[in-house]
This record gives C-alpha cells, sequence and structure tokens, in this order.
C-alpha cells in the first residue's frame, strides 16, 4: 500500500491545522497514512488523527517549550539544521511514497529537509498565494516559488487561487478544496432576538475591530448579545469592546462543539478581510445556520452565488450595522438560507473533494 505522510505545523488551533487532520482521517481508508507535526507543545488543540504519528524538531521544541521565552527567542534557530536533517532521515526510514505538507512554511522546511531526496511533495497553499494580501514567513515568501518550479505540486483551495498562482509564478496547481463530516444534528431557527455569532482567532485580519465598532452603533437598535467565541488570552478582543464602549458583547471559550453553541444563535457573522478557506463558515453553512459574510476569499464569492450566505459589502462600521440589523428583521430570508444550506451539505463532503485529491496525488506519484 502507498504509504503518505500529512506534515503540519502543530495541532493548534488553526485551519491548516484541521484540515490536514481531516485529510490524514480521509485518506487513510485508501492509503498507508501517518500524520507529523513540526511543532509540539502545551497549546495543541485539535485531537490527533486515527493514524499513526510521527514528531519533528526535537530540539526546537524543546528550547521552545522549556526556555524562558526571553532566551528561547535568541537561540530558538540555533537548532533547526539538526532538526532538518534528522527530519530527513526519520522521513527516508519510513520510507514514504509521498508527502503532503499544509502550509506554505511547513512545504518550504519540508522541501529543505527533503532536497535532492526524490520524495514527490505536494504543498496545500492555506491562504491567497500574493504576499500584498497576505505575507507569509520570510522562508515562505523566499522559496515558495523555487520550490513549485523544482518538483514541488502545488495544491490551492479555488479557481480564483489557481489564477493568482499561475500569474505569478508561472506554475499550474491544482484545486483541492476542503471538507466536513456531515454534522449529526442540523439548525432550527431561532428567534431574530436571540444572540448573533463570531468565531476566530483575535487577530487584525479577522475584522474585530470593525464589527465590535458595528455592534457598538447597533446596541441602540436590537437588544441581541454578540457572542465571539476565541481565545483572547492577549485581551485583543477585551481592549476592543472597552475602546468602542459596548456593553452586550460575549467572549466565549474556544470549544470543539461549537454547533450547540450555534442551536441558541441567530447569526453567524465574519467580518474576516482575508482567508485561505473559511473553514468557520463552512461549518457554519453545514450546520443550517444563517451566515453574514465579507468576501474574504474566492471560495466565499462561490458560496454567495450559491445563495448559502449573505453578504456584508464593506468594513465601514455603519454599513456593517445596516446589515445585520436588515438581516436580522428579514426572517423569511434566513429560514430560506437556512434551508438552501441544509441542501447543498453535499459539496462540503469528501466524496465531493476526494476526486480532486486522487488527481493531484496519482500526479505526484507520476513525479516520482
Amino acid at each position: 500500500m502507498i504509504k503518505v505522510l500529512i506534515i503540519t505545523s502543530s495541532k493548534q488551533l488553526g485551519g491548516a491545522e484541521k484540515s490536514a487532520i481531516k485529510l490524514a482521517n480521509s485518506l487513510r481508508n485508501h492509503y498507508s497514512v501517518t500524520f507529523g507535526t513540526l511543532f509540539q507543545g502545551n497549546d495543541d488543540f485539535y485531537t490527533s488523527p486515527s493514524t499513526d504519528e510521527i514528531n519533528f524538531f526535537k530540539y526546537t521544541n524543546l528550547i521552545r517549550n522549556f526556555l524562558p521565552k526571553y532566551i528561547s527567542k535568541f537561540v530558538k534557530y540555533m537548532p533547526v539544521p539538526i532538526d532538518l536533517l534528522l527530519m530527513r532521515r526519520k522521513i527516508k526510514n519510513h520510507s514514504f511514497d509521498l508527502i503532503i505538507s499544509f502550509g506554505a512554511g511547513v512545504g518550504c522546511i519540508t522541501y529543505l529537509s527533503l532536497i535532492f531526496s526524490k520524495i514527490p511533495q505536494i504543498t496545500s497553499e492555506r491562504t491567497s498565494p500574493d504576499k500584498k494580501v497576505y505575507r507569509p514567513s520570510f522562508v515562505a515568501r523566499l522559496l515558495r516559488p523555487w520550490i513549485y518550479n523544482h518538483g514541488v505540486i502545488c495544491s490551492v483551495q479555488s479557481e480564483g487561487f489557481k489564477e493568482v498562482v499561475k500569474s505569478l509564478w508561472g506554475v499550474e496547481s491544482y484545486v483541492t478544496p476542503n471538507h466536513f463530516e456531515i454534522p449529526n444534528s442540523t439548525y432550527s431557527l431561532q428567534p431574530s432576538s436571540s444572540p448573533c455569532i463570531a468565531v476566530g482567532r483575535p487577530v487584525p485580519e479577522k475584522g474585530y475591530d470593525s464589527l465590535i465598532s458595528a455592534w457598538a452603533i447597533l446596541e441602540t437598535r436590537i437588544e441581541n448579545e454578540l457572542w465571539i467565541v476565541a481565545d483572547d488570552s492577549n485581551r485583543y478582543i477585551e481592549s476592543l469592546i472597552k475602546i468602542h464602549k459596548a456593553s452586550r458583547i460575549k467572549i466565549k471559550p474556544l470549544t470543539n462543539s461549537l454547533f450547540e453553541i450555534y442551536a441558541d444563535c441567530s447569526l453567524f457573522i465574519s467580518t474576516s478581510k482575508v482567508e485561505g478557506y473559511p473553514n468557520t463558515i463552512a461549518e457554519a453553512i453545514m450546520f443550517g445556520i444563517p451566515v453574514l459574510t465579507t468576501a474574504s476569499s474566492n471560495v466565499v464569492n462561490d458560496w454567495l452565488v450559491l445563495g448559502i450566505c449573505q453578504r456584508i459589502e464593506n468594513l465601514e462600521p455603519f454599513q456593517i450595522a445596516n446589515t445585520i440589523e436588515q438581516a436580522l428583521k428579514n426572517e423569511n430570508r434566513l429560514r430560506s438560507i437556512s434551508k438552501n444550506t441544509v441542501k447543498s451539505r453535499a459539496v462540503f463532503t469528501w466524496k465531493s473533494a476526494k476526486p480532486f485529491w486522487d488527481v493531484i496525488i496519482l500526479q505526484a506519484l507520476k513525479n516520482r
């Protein structure tokens, strides 16, 4: 049986990490799959896939996990050459037939560890390849065009990203859409006065500044609460709430049971400025909760055309406030969108995504 190694940065909260775990679980019925991570630690959030597992970067992790931060930031790169050599040895000893890396940085690190090894590699780009839209690590910015012109096959998540890769680097890429398990339960439309919900990391690209500013305006017009599910340990969201003097926003802790929270809400809101593949939006759509979102990705544009979500035209707070208010008042529209999402669930399943992965894996194995 063909031996496949799927590598991601870690099991910490993130779209690339979650997608890698889902792919490992899905491919294990067709290949001998091993799941690998570069970094391990107390911040790991996701459960390991039901496959063999392998850890890399032993010495880098020792520094990251056990030395004080003010020391580790100066020495954390010192063991990288050794860890790359050990990574190469471990991969070759397992005789893998194919490596699939999730994320540009992970793909570049894997390429460096395996240079001249002739092991086929696929790297799954997780956001726009245009560094003007999103700037990955320095290593990724430097090496991405090189690895794709020297044997690594590029995986992207939409036709739009495929066109960007072609125009920027002159490289042909393959579309491999994300996939999800169909929820065991389905959303039932809640009263329009029920809480609205947003989910995502507390970082500027998620547009929380605009959302919280808009919500402060809305609090004089509607009675809803806004729940934000995030790890706000750095108090980024809390500080925005204080700046805009919003009183009906609650920060909810991270959970693996988002559907239970969605069931009590009236509307899912995303104000992201840029996304690769918005996993949280896709999962909200699959569950059936009405979604209101910015067109943060080519993938979202496809969903808007299908009528399975509504659009926030821009990130101006008054515009966001008006759009949310209008959406909540139109219960017939919310009900219609919720029904459409349930009917369209099939586009998010492994059955739909598998043919795309079959094509790219076959091509990679031919390139050996």
